[in-house]
């Protein structure tokens, strides 16, 4: 599908910079917090969702 616009930035140059900034993120404190925040929530017992809606705000839009 043909884009309707013209980019600021090419596709190449974003994956360049952003390529970078994740190679850091990797390396950093905050991906191993965020790597906990995730394994947390993916090891904790079901709930419905009303139940969890709460937690889950707070995890995903808070804290992350």
């Amino acid at each position: 599908m043909p884009e309707k616009h013209q980019p600021l930035f090419s596709t190449a140059y974003l994956r360049s910079i952003w390529a970078k900034d994740y190679e850091d993120f990797k390396k950093s404190q905050e991906a191993v917090a965020l790597y906990v925040r995730l394994k947390n929530w993916a090891d904790k017992d079901w709930q419905k969702e009303t139940a969890s809606e709460a937690t889950f705000i707070d995890v995903f839009f808070k804290q992350t």
